[in-house]
């Protein structure tokens, strides 16, 4: 089985230097096969993938997931006046300023999410237009999995799968750290996605790729996105070597497994501490990252950052902590597989001093 990646570029000879199963030049109208390996064991529930890049973009992965959200939501909603369902925390409505309804047309219902990630079906179901006259066309659902590290759980997935097939709706998963649920949950890709129209992954989040994303569908959905990512501007030519990339992130996925235990590890010591200001839900780590919430009125994300960046290690234990601040109290640390044992207990060593130094109780 092989990967069609780019297919119609017919002069990427970037591809030809790096993927040995292309034989010579002109073999290149369909250009940039790679082996997919785990990939197609995992998530045979699809015809067709295609990556997605970009041209031109400094902030390259910001773009990509615009990208690939616009040609999914368009794809899916291809008729003008088309509503589409999610969650009041997933990315597509927080951070990509409503880009679907700003471009594509679509109107976005938010659901509220609950704490695990979940929605009630009973409002998706109370809230699904059936007034083609007057009303927008209900036409898609969208589900985040993970969503801020939490793994959606698989019997509500279920349960969503059968509600949007009794109402003819589409469904996709935004499964940018779909591997991360997948090996958190002990359930493979292909089960967590299956009854899904389509699903997108994210090669660099937790996988090491520099940039790019897969967006998976039947052929004649692909073939339609590629139509859309066309005119939004997507196209790039040469990428051969980004998709050699992509190839070999897809080779840490069992190394995900890790970064799950030390993130937790990483919260359990920053919760012994017993601050009295600085607290984490050990319930909500289930992957790679970590909330840190702050309750004081003096101390904020920006004072603590600057405090974290500013620390002076001990000599021979210099190790750099980033961190998103996301509110004004609450912080998020993220754990990848090039964080090593060692680097998690410097990591602990640094964040416990800022928490002790800010923290009066200490």
């Amino acid at each position: 089985m092989v990967l069609l990646i780019f297919p119609g570029n017919e002069h990427d000879f970037f591809s030809f230097i790096i993927f040995s199963g292309v034989k010579n030049r002109h073999s290149l109208k369909l250009p940039e096969y790679i082996e997919t390996r785990s990939f197609l064991a995992n998530c045979e529930n699809f015809e067709s993938y295609y990556f997605v890049t970009i041209a031109t973009n400094l902030r390259g992965q910001d773009y990509v997931q615009f990208l690939i959200y616009l040609q999914l939501v368009m794809n899916h909603c291809n008729d003008r006046g088309c509503e589409a369902y999610c969650g009041d925390s997933v990315h597509i409505l927080l951070h990509e300023q409503c880009g679907a309804v700003q471009i594509g047309g679509v109107s976005l219902r938010s659901l509220r999410n609950n704490d695990d990630g979940t929605f009630d079906l009973s409002e998706l179901r109370s809230k699904l237009r059936h007034d083609r006259n007057y009303e927008p066309i209900s036409k898609l659902v969208i589900v985040e999995n993970t969503i801020n590290g939490k793994i959606v759980p698989l019997s509500w997935i279920k349960e969503l799968v059968s509600l949007c097939k009794e109402h003819n709706l589409k469904l996709h998963m935004d499964g940018s750290r779909l591997w991360n649920a997948s090996v958190g949950s002990g359930i493979s890709g292909k089960e967590i996605v299956s009854g899904f129209d389509s699903v997108t992954f994210c090669l660099s989040k937790g996988l090491g790729a520099p940039v790019g994303s897969l967006l998976c569908g039947t052929k004649d959905f692909i073939t339609s996105a590629r139509r859309i990512r066309k005119v939004l501007g997507g196209d790039m030519r040469q990428v051969g070597i980004l998709a050699a990339a992509g190839l070999v992130a897809l080779e840490n996925i069992p190394k995900l497994v890790h970064d799950h235990r030390r993130a937790y590890a990483f919260a359990s010591a920053l919760n012994e501490i017993q601050s009295s200001i600085f607290s984490i839900d050990l319930s909500t780590v289930q992957t790679n990252i970590v909330f840190l919430n702050i309750e004081s009125d003096t101390i904020d994300t920006t004072k603590f950052i600057h405090c974290l960046l500013e620390f002076d290690d001990a000599e021979n234990e210099h190790v750099v902590v980033k961190c998103l601040g996301l509110a004004d109290s609450l912080i998020r640390f993220v754990f990848s597989f090039e964080i090593t044992d060692d680097d998690l207990m410097l990591a602990i060593k640094k964040v416990t001093s800022v928490i002790k130094k800010l923290d009066p109780k200490f």
